[in-house]
C-alpha cells in the first residue's frame, strides 16, 4: 500500500521542491511577461499573467479537495498517476534499462519489467481505443520525478502551465479563423470557471488541453504555409493528442473532413455539412463499424462495472446498445446526459451546484441567437459549422459511454469553447448589454 506523499519526503526534500517550484512559477510569469505567444490584440500581458495565476490558484483549490476535502489520497485523482511513478521509480532503482521500457510504448514488456510494477495500481489500466492513456501520465510523471525528487506540487505546476500554454495557443487559433473578438474568446478559454478548474493539476485533461491546443494551432499554420515544419508539428500533436485521449481526435475527424470536402466541392456549406457527413459515417460503418461499435460498447461496460464496484454517488443507469440502430436510438439520451443532467445532481455541493449553474448557462446561450441574430459569410459560416461539427460528436461520444454524471462534467470540459465559439459566432456581441463592453 502507498503512503501518502508526503510522509514518505523528508523535509530537505519538500524545501528544495518548494524552492524549486517556487523558481519556476517566476520563471513562468517572467516568460508570460515577456514572450510574443502570450500577446493578443485588446489582451494586455498583465492579464495572460492573471489567467495564469487564476489557474495556480484553481491547481491549489484542487489539492484541497482531494487532499482535505476527500481524505481518501490513495483514490485522489490528482495523486494516482503520480504514485505509480513514485512506485515504479524506487522499483527500477538504478536499473536504467526497465525505465527506457517503461518510456516505450510500443515495448514488449520483459518479465522483470512486468514484476517490477506489480506494485502499481493504474499501469494496466483497459486501452481507450488507441492508447492507454493511464500509462501516458504515469510516464510523464517518471520523467517529472527526475526533476521533482518526488515532490508533487512540482508536477502540479508544470501541468497546469502545460495546460496553460494549450489554453494560449487555443487562443491563437481561435482569433485566426474566427470573428469573435479577442476579448469574448479569451473568456471562453480561461475564465469558464469547469475548464478552469479542471485542466490545472495532474489531471489528464491538462496535458490534453496543451496537444489539442498545438494540435489545432499548427495545423491552422500548416493550412496557411504549407511548410514541412508545421506539417511536422502537426503530426506530432496529433500523435501525443491520441496518446492521451483518442476519442477528441475522432471527434475532429468529421469537422476536418467537412472543411476539407467543402474546399474541393462547389457546393454551399449546407450541403457540403449534409453531403461530407453522411460519405463519412457510409464509409466508417462499412469499413471499421463493427471495430467502433465494440470499442464504445467496451467503454461503457467498464464503466458500468466500475462506477458500481466503487458506489460512485453519481452514477445512473444507462442501456447497453447492441448494434447501431440502438446506438442511434439512444443518441438523445447521449445528449441529454451531457447537456441536460448536470443541472439536476443527484447531490448538492459546490461543485455540484458549480455545474449546475454553468451547464443551466451553456443551454440558454444559444437564446442570444434568436434575439440578436447575425448573418455570417461563407467562411465564418463554414467554421461555425465545423466547430458544432466537433460539439456534436464529442458529446455523443462522452454521453453514450460514460454513465457517472461527476465523470461526464470533466469529459466535456473541452467542448465548451468550441461550442462557446460557435454560438457566439452568430451573435451580434454589439447589441447585447452584457456583452457589448467586452468591444
Amino acid at each position: 500500500m502507498f503512503f501518502i506523499y508526503w510522509n514518505a519526503l523528508s523535509l530537505k526534500i519538500m524545501a528544495m521542491g518548494l524552492i524549486l517550484s517556487i523558481l519556476i512559477l517566476l520563471a513562468i510569469i517572467l516568460l508570460i511577461a515577456k514572450s510574443t505567444f502570450f500577446k493578443a490584440d485588446g489582451i494586455p500581458t498583465s492579464i495572460f499573467i492573471a489567467a495564469f495565476t487564476l489557474k495556480v490558484l484553481a491547481m491549489i483549490f484542487l489539492w484541497w479537495i482531494y487532499t482535505i476535502y476527500y481524505s481518501d489520497v490513495e483514490k485522489a485523482d490528482i495523486y494516482k498517476y503520480f504514485h505509480d511513478a513514485v512506485v515504479m521509480k524506487e522499483d527500477f532503482g538504478t536499473n536504467h534499462l526497465l525505465l527506457l521500457e517503461a518510456l516505450n510504448p510500443w515495448n514488449t514488456p520483459t518479465a522483470e519489467f512486468t514484476e517490477a510494477i506489480q506494485n502499481t495500481m493504474h499501469w494496466d489500466q483497459s486501452t481507450t481505443f488507441i492508447q492507454n492513456d493511464n500509462r501516458t501520465m504515469i510516464r510523464l510523471n517518471l520523467i517529472l520525478l527526475y526533476l521533482s525528487n518526488g515532490y508533487f506540487h512540482f508536477h502540479a505546476l508544470i501541468f497546469t502551465f502545460l495546460s496553460f500554454l494549450g489554453s494560449v495557443a487555443l487562443l491563437h487559433f481561435f482569433r485566426r479563423i474566427t470573428a469573435v473578438s479577442p476579448k469574448l474568446l479569451f473568456l471562453s478559454i480561461f475564465l469558464i470557471p469547469s475548464l478552469l478548474l479542471w485542466t490545472s493539476s495532474t489531471l489528464k485533461e491538462s496535458w490534453l488541453f496543451f496537444n489539442l491546443g498545438f494540435f489545432l494551432y499548427f495545423l491552422d499554420h500548416f493550412s496557411q504555409t504549407k511548410s514541412t515544419k508545421h506539417l511536422f508539428l502537426t503530426l506530432l500533436f496529433a500523435l501525443t493528442l491520441i496518446s492521451i485521449k483518442a476519442y477528441i481526435f475522432i471527434a475532429l475527424i468529421p469537422a476536418l473532413f467537412f472543411i476539407l470536402f467543402k474546399n474541393i466541392s462547389k457546393l454551399s456549406v449546407k450541403k457540403s455539412f449534409l453531403i461530407s457527413h453522411f460519405i463519412l459515417f457510409v464509409a466508417v460503418l462499412t469499413f471499421r463499424g463493427e471495430k467502433l461499435l465494440f470499442l464504445f460498447q467496451k467503454r461503457l461496460i467498464a464503466f458500468n462495472e466500475n462506477a458500481i464496484a466503487q458506489n460512485a454517488g453519481s452514477y445512473f443507469k444507462m442501456p447497453i446498445y447492441e448494434n447501431w440502430l440502438d446506438f442511434f436510438n439512444l443518441i438523445p439520451m447521449g445528449l441529454y446526459n451531457v447537456f441536460i443532467r448536470p443541472i439536476f445532481p443527484s447531490t448538492l455541493n459546490f461543485l455540484s451546484l458549480l455545474s449546475c449553474i454553468e451547464s443551466l448557462f451553456l443551454i440558454l446561450l444559444p437564446l442570444l441567437i434568436i434575439r440578436y441574430y447575425k448573418k455570417l459569410q461563407e467562411r465564418q459560416l463554414l467554421i461555425s459549422f465545423a466547430l458544432f461539427s466537433f460539439v456534436l460528436c464529442f458529446a455523443i461520444i462522452v454521453g453514450m459511454t460514460t454513465n457517472v454524471l461527476g465523470a461526464i462534467v470533466r469529459y466535456k470540459v473541452p467542448l465548451i469553447p468550441f461550442y462557446l465559439v460557435a454560438i457566439l459566432t452568430f451573435v451580434k456581441v454589439k447589441e447585447v448589454p452584457f456583452l457589448k463592453k467586452l468591444k
